[in-house]
């Protein structure tokens, strides 16, 4: 699934919650939790650089 800034995937999670959005063991994004349409939410506002070890 192809993710970018502004994409918002429904969770479970508190709605004023920030999270990192992890894609396997590797950080993404930074979100921001929220509701759409009634449904918990998170907002990507941010991506992360993959670090190479």
């Amino acid at each position: 699934m192809a993710m970018r800034v502004g994409t918002v995937v429904p969770t479970g999670i508190s709605k004023d919650a920030r999270l990192i959005v992890r894609t396997g063991t590797q950080e993404r994004f930074v979100g921001q939790a929220g509701r759409v349409s009634g449904m918990l939410a998170v907002r990507i506002v941010d991506s992360i650089t993959p670090t190479t070890p």
